[in-house]
């Protein structure tokens, strides 16, 4: 499954913020994915994204006569999104001009990144060359 630049980009972004590899938040969108499509598969129309919402969906057929005996069916999806409790709260913290939790969380990550970098770089500089090099 190939993703669109945009796509790559938010990709990297959500990378950055949580500290996780591209494969493993790959395997969870895509994860996402496919059970929005198992319950279009077991006649539902919504499935939720934890922390973001339920989607509801609908579509249309559209169909071109493209010749005399032959058309071409064209779907237009139409998503409903009803957001969560927690997409309202943090978008109405940042209307508001408050620190939302999201927030407190990408802080706590950056402040564990530099605690691990000062780690290690406190084991580099007690370790011996001698040592080092084993």
């Amino acid at each position: 499954m190939r993703l669109s630049t945009e796509e790559k980009n938010y990709v990297n972004k959500i990378c950055a913020v949580t500290g996780k590899d591209d494969s493993t938040v790959r395997e969870v969108l895509r994860g996402i994915l496919v059970t929005a499509i198992l319950e279009v598969y077991a006649g539902r129309n919504e499935f939720i994204v934890p922390y973001i919402g339920k989607i509801k969906t609908a579509h249309k057929n559209i169909v071109h006569q493209k010749k005399e005996n032959s058309s071409k069916i064209n779907l237009k999806l139409i998503l409903e999104t009803i957001p969560s409790k927690w997409l309202k709260r943090e978008y109405k913290s940042v209307i508001e001009g408050n620190i939302t939790s999201s927030a407190k969380f990408v802080r706590s990550q950056i402040q564990k990144n530099i605690r691990n970098m000062l780690d290690v770089s406190e084991d580099f500089a007690n370790t011996s060359e001698s040592n080092f090099f084993i």
